[in-house]
């Protein structure tokens, strides 16, 4: 029987994997997808969603302009990815520090890896797609990919990791500050 943490776990696992089968998906956009593995009370996320962010004043178009401004001052090297379904970002970023922090704060990874957070170097890949809202406004589709790879020369391996849901948010941040920007003018 699983514990009460697990079972809460399992339930926001439930609730996410309902969530992203109910998301709309056209043309060009990212898909997003959830596999998960149990054992015991240890529940392992194997692909990580993709982060949904509202901008309910702004259009696709300002969202596509802020984007290369607010990556910049996030320090995530990025360019244009897809133009013609205005996908942003970088498919490896290798810099071990992005918005401020060390990458290493930024994700969490593998916890059966037996990796101790200075053994390892994440690297990660990151998209953003500005996308319509049906009732007016616009989102960002965010998709983030992470892996950890070990420093060490005697050791090698990867682990898979995960964002923790700051880099989203500073995200977020960024561009309602690039946006405001464009107001201002």
């Amino acid at each position: 029987m699983p514990t009460p943490h697990a079972a809460r776990f399992l339930g926001l696992l439930s609730l996410l994997a309902v969530s992203a089968a109910c998301a709309p998906v056209s043309s060009g956009e990212l898909s997003p997808g959830l596999q998960g593995t149990v054992s015991g009370s240890e529940v392992r996320v194997d692909e990580t969603l993709p982060s949904v962010l509202a901008f309910p004043q702004a259009t696709v178009d300002d969202l596509w302009k802020a984007l290369p401004a607010a990556f910049q001052a996030l320090e995530i090297p990025a360019g244009i990815v897809d133009a013609s379904a205005r996908v942003y970002g970088n498919g490896r970023v290798t810099e071990t520090t992005a918005a401020g922090e060390s990458t290493r704060d930024l994700f969490r990874c593998g916890a059966g890896s037996g990796l101790g957070v200075s053994q390892y170097r994440v690297q990660f890949g990151i998209t953003a797609q500005p996308r319509p809202v049906l009732n007016g406004g616009a989102e960002l589709f965010v998709q983030i990919e992470a892996f950890g790879r070990l420093v060490s020369g005697s050791r090698t391996g990867t682990t898979h990791c995960v964002s923790n849901g700051s880099l989203e948010l500073k995200i977020k941040e960024q561009m309602d500050i690039q946006l405001g920007r464009f107001a201002m003018r």
